[in-house]
């Protein structure tokens, strides 16, 4: 029965992480998640049955679109198996409660979203953090009475409220003082975060995600420093002779003059994504040692 669970919630894993990829690239663009077929990016053609199984239709098609031939992006179907895995892994620690898939269903989608529309646009959209944060208002009075079985973190709602109070104020000091170095959504995405984890849990994920998040800058700055070296800084602009900053890919990562500007984004939803599924273990662990 249990292999049979496995492969059910892998296969139901994989098929939201395919919705979730229609979800990351309708929603930065304005179009309707609920309305029209999917089509394909470049030549519009309505994609069939066939050509929308996750996973399978990729490498049936050999990443290519059948119509015009155009290659898929890989991450797409790393997207839908990463989510397959994450469905997968609920499983084998929370079993069959109810609450608690309820729940990690909730916190993995929204995470997946933020982090994958952060990484390719550089911002968080107000579609999805607003309602996120309104369901987290709305669970904070009741999270902590869930049978849960300590499986997943509980936050008390006075636990929740000071958690999403006091790191909103603190993302929200740094967008002040950071002069567009940390945007308004990380500030807003924290106040999310302290209220479904609660201040103590929301430390440990903002930890995993700030160091998570330097680590990655700092690899891409030692395994492309020469081709970094090598990037012109600055242009002058035509029109009032000012220097401006030059914005170039290395790896989809954008270099400004000669720095990574990495996005906070996908290592805050790295870090709560980590923290809900093993943050009781993690806090456990760190009281105990």
């Amino acid at each position: 029965m249990s292999i049979f669970y496995s492969i059910f919630f892998f296969i139901l894993g994989i098929c939201w992480g395919s919705f979730l990829n229609v979800l990351t690239y309708r929603i930065p663009l304005g179009e309707n998640i609920a309305k029209g077929r999917s089509h394909c990016t470049n030549c519009e053609t309505t994609l069939k049955t066939l050509d929308l199984i996750p996973i399978f239709s990729f490498l049936f098609l050999k990443g290519k679109c059948r119509y015009c031939k155009t290659k898929i992006s890989w991450r797409y179907p790393l997207y839908e198996l990463l989510v397959g895995l994450l469905f997968l892994l609920i499983y084998r620690l929370f079993g069959l409660n109810v609450y608690a898939w309820l729940l990690s269903v909730f916190v993995i989608t929204v995470n997946i979203v933020i982090a994958k529309i952060d990484w390719d646009t550089t911002f968080i959209p107000n579609s999805v953090s607003y309602p996120s944060i309104i369901i987290a208002m709305i669970l904070t009075p009741f999270l902590s009475k869930m049978p849960l079985e300590g499986l997943i973190p509980q936050p008390t709602l006075l636990e929740a409220w000071i958690g999403g109070a006091v790191y909103f104020a603190i993302f929200f000091f740094l967008f002040i003082v950071s002069d567009g170095g940390m945007g308004m959504g990380d500030a807003k995405w924290a106040l999310f975060m302290g209220l479904m984890l609660g201040w103590k849990y929301a430390f440990i994920a903002f930890f995993i995600g700030s160091f998570t998040s330097v680590l990655f800058s700092m690899t891409i700055l030692l395994l492309f420093r020469k081709k970094i070296k090598e990037l012109p800084n600055n242009i002058v602009s035509k029109d009032d002779e000012e220097e401006l900053p030059i914005e170039q890919k290395i790896f989809g990562i954008s270099i400004i003059n000669g720095k990574p500007a990495v996005v906070l984004g996908p290592f805050l939803a790295l870090g709560m994504v980590i923290t809900w599924l093993f943050g009781v273990d993690i806090l456990n662990w760190w009281l105990l040692s």
